[in-house]
């Protein structure tokens, strides 16, 4: 049989990989029979110069007909996407986990530095920990965060140590910290840098087994956008209620905001169903 390839978000050519598909569904909890079976389905289904994210979503669909946890969890990434297109949601969404790990969070601050002013994107902090935080939302398959973005990172970092701002918050034993987040990742001359230069990142699976998507799977942070019903005007109405996580879903007074928004609960108890299935793996009520 002729080698199949397939044409991957960076316009690269591979060749279709079995394993790949394979190891994907288990990574997202799918029992390895089921893995076996969706990436034979797959190696039957591919033509040549397929794109990956077909794959993609024939894998997820296949998933949630058989295990929607598991089909769920495959979506993270693409869930991430739609936190778009300005990338506002994602701040408010990586302020909502950092407030989920104990940190106190301020979006959008301007800081004097002994030079110029700048705007971080989110101020956190925890006891003696200073973080600013600079948020990188790709909304396109493939996007990364390059070399120039750190070092702009780490320039802002110095000239803001090198001002009053830590003297100002009246901090004498804090400890100033950058880190770049990103829903993407990041090339290899940004990691170079950024490890020479002491700059936390966080992206799509960097650090390596402790990335984004791990402290989201870990700790269950999963944004709504997950969520296979959610449309477009939830969505918004939601996150004007500083509703961005599952759990704060599951936490409001679903009643109250249907009555507020003027719509039918039942869109709202779907969504609630489906959050308490990706948290506890409890199958929905039909």
């Amino acid at each position: 049989m002729a080698k199949v390839f397939v044409i991957d978000s960076q316009g690269h050519r591979e060749p279709f990989s079995w394993r790949k598909v394979y190891q994907s569904a288990l990574r997202v909890g799918a029992q390895k029979a089921l893995a076996k079976k969706i990436a034979t389905k797959i190696s039957e289904e591919v033509y040549n110069n397929i794109p990956t994210s077909e794959i993609f979503k024939r894998v997820e669909h296949y998933l949630y007909e058989e295990e929607p946890k598991a089909g769920m969890r495959y979506s993270l990434k693409e869930a991430m996407r739609r936190l778009g297109p300005t990338g506002f949601l994602f701040e408010k969404y990586i302020a909502s986990i950092f407030n989920k790990l104990g940190f106190t969070t301020q979006l959008n601050q301007y800081i004097q530095g002994a030079c110029v002013t700048h705007e971080i994107d989110i101020l956190s902090r925890k006891d003696n920990q200073i973080i600013l935080n600079e948020c990188k939302f790709h909304a396109l398959a493939g996007g990364r965060v390059d070399l120039e973005v750190a070092m702009y990172a780490y320039a802002r970092y110095l000239d803001i140590l090198n001002g009053d701002f830590l003297k100002q918050r009246g901090c004498r034993n804090c400890s100033l910290r950058s880190m770049i987040i990103t829903n993407a990742k990041f090339t290899t001359e940004a990691i170079k840098y950024a490890q020479c230069m002491n700059i936390d990142l966080l992206g799509w699976r960097y650090p390596e087994n402790r990335g984004l998507e791990y402290i989201i799977d870990s700790n269950k942070f999963y944004p709504i956008t997950i969520l296979p019903s959610l449309t477009a005007d939830l969505l918004t109405l939601l996150a004007e209620n500083r509703i961005i996580l599952i759990q704060d879903l599951l936490e409001a007074d679903l009643p109250r905001l249907a009555s507020k928004f003027k719509m039918n609960y039942s869109r709202l108890e779907q969504l609630a169903k489906e959050a308490k299935l990706l948290l506890n793996g409890n199958a929905p009520n039909s």
